[in-house]
């Protein structure tokens, strides 16, 4: 049985996680751009290189960082798929 400070420690654990849930959903509707529910790597190389004119950086840059992301290689990141430590 858990005290009730137990519970209370619960309690925050489950906002902390709520908050980190949050956050992570809200960069993945940021970076999906044409709002599909799935991140394609021209997003990802236009979320991670914002502003950066070089196509042969962001080829570069762009197909590791979503090649992590994209755990069952089918050409993009689904909402299971994200990581938000990485992005």
């Amino acid at each position: 049985m858990c005290s009730r400070a137990c519970l209370a420690r619960r309690g925050k654990r489950s906002i902390i996680e709520d908050n980190q849930d949050n956050q992570t959903q809200r960069r993945f509707i940021s970076i999906d751009t044409n709002g599909d529910g799935l991140i394609t790597e021209e997003e990802g190389r236009d979320f991670l290189l914002n502003g950066t004119s070089s196509d042969r950086a962001k080829r570069a840059i762009g197909s590791e960082w979503f090649a992590e992301m994209d755990t069952n290689e089918d050409g993009f990141i689904q909402p299971g798929e994200f990581d938000y430590s990485l992005a």
